[in-house]
């Protein structure tokens, strides 16, 4: 028939999908930075906000790999830039079934960290608790570390003459502890015994500790677990004793 054209239908009915397709991805797109920006997490398992866009995003029948590549770019791209921006050092204390976790953080975004814990934390029925009740359960002491190569005896006596808060013996190791105030003293008399350290290093060791069982057990490894999932926490401490 003259005046129809099968192709200029479809050409111009496809262009009108592709333009409503744009815009639904375009949108879609925003909003996956936004929540990647706003959470700083990738994972959409820990994630509420990123799942849902994900969702809406396949239900559009945007592909997934094209989702996860989306999702990569911009958190890759948010943490070069939050590496270099007013980072802050941050502790939190929480706790979990009586065991205390002390969570040290380096972030640009406080509201941001402290809502990702606290999530996490109710998640296993745990809270987020105050500086002042818990910060003396943990203690930070230097630690000197000998080699033994018969020279047990030697050691022994370094370590009467240092006054140390606590020795543990290992197969190879000898490992002595000391409180945080002594640091530079102790540099200074380890310099003039015969036998050096092979390290010296600071650690953190709780002062109250509690014993826990199995099930206390798989739940503090996954809170630890999906604690670390978030590049804001740095290190997480505990005072469980578990076998």
């Amino acid at each position: 028939m003259s005046g129809h054209s099968k192709w200029s239908n479809t050409r111009y009915r496809k262009a009108y999908q592709d333009a409503k397709k744009d815009k639904k991805f375009s949108k879609i797109i925003r909003e996956l930075h936004s929540v990647v920006k706003d959470n700083n997490n990738a994972n959409i398992y820990d994630n509420n906000k990123l799942k849902l866009v994900v969702n809406k995003a396949l239900s559009y029948n945007m592909k997934r790999v094209t989702i996860n590549k989306i999702i990569t770019k911009y958190h890759q791209r948010y943490n070069r830039k939050y590496i270099h921006h007013n980072v802050n050092y941050l502790i939190y204390y929480g706790m979990i079934d009586r065991i205390t976790l002390m969570i040290q953080c380096l972030t640009n975004n406080k509201n941001r960290t402290i809502n990702f814990i606290r999530s996490i934390l109710d998640k296993y029925h745990g809270i987020i608790c105050n500086y002042s009740v818990n910060h003396y359960i943990f203690q930070q002491q230097v630690s000197l570390i000998y080699i033994i190569n018969n020279n047990m005896d030697c050691i022994i006596d370094i370590a009467e003459q240092l006054m140390p808060n606590d020795i543990i013996f290992n197969k190879n190791v000898i490992e002595i502890f000391f409180s945080k105030q002594k640091y530079k003293d102790i540099l200074i008399l380890s310099k003039k015994f015969a036998i050096q350290p092979s390290e010296i290093k600071f650690v953190t060791i709780p002062y109250i500790k509690y014993h826990i069982n199995d099930n206390i057990k798989q739940k503090l490894i996954s809170i630890i677990y999906n604690l670390k999932s978030n590049v804001d926490i740095k290190k997480i401490y505990h005072n469980a004793i578990y076998i």
